[in-house]
């Protein structure tokens, strides 16, 4: 078996497990949509529990191979997760600004 059709099999797998986790990071995003949130600090708790579930799909999209299979296979997904991504990154860095300070599990500003 060629280093190739390893790194594609691994890819393809890694597909199937972002397609998993994207299940439960649009559950949140749903709820961060629709919630009818009494306190912010309870839409901003939701969120870093959002962030910290998008981590590993982030991490994942980085294996090489990873996102030329998804773009191949599914390029709506593919656009729906660097949507996301970088949906959840505006909000992050909205609550840097609106806060002042770095909160566990949101990023830095830059």
């Amino acid at each position: 078996m060629s280093h190739d059709t390893d790194n594609e099999r691994e890819a393809v797998q890694m597909y199937k497990t972002l397609r998993a986790l994207k299940e439960g990071v649009d559950f949140m995003v749903n709820q961060l949509i629709r919630g009818n949130y009494l306190t912010t600090s309870t839409f901003t708790n939701n969120l870093l529990h959002l962030n910290r579930a998008f981590e590993p799909v982030q991490a994942r999209m980085a294996v090489p191979g990873v996102m030329a299979v998804l773009l191949r296979e599914d390029v709506l997904l593919a656009a729906d997760l660097i949507a996301t991504g970088r949906a959840i990154a505006m909000m992050n860095n909205f609550l840097v600004c609106v806060t002042g300070q770095e909160a566990d599990g949101i990023p830095e500003k830059t």
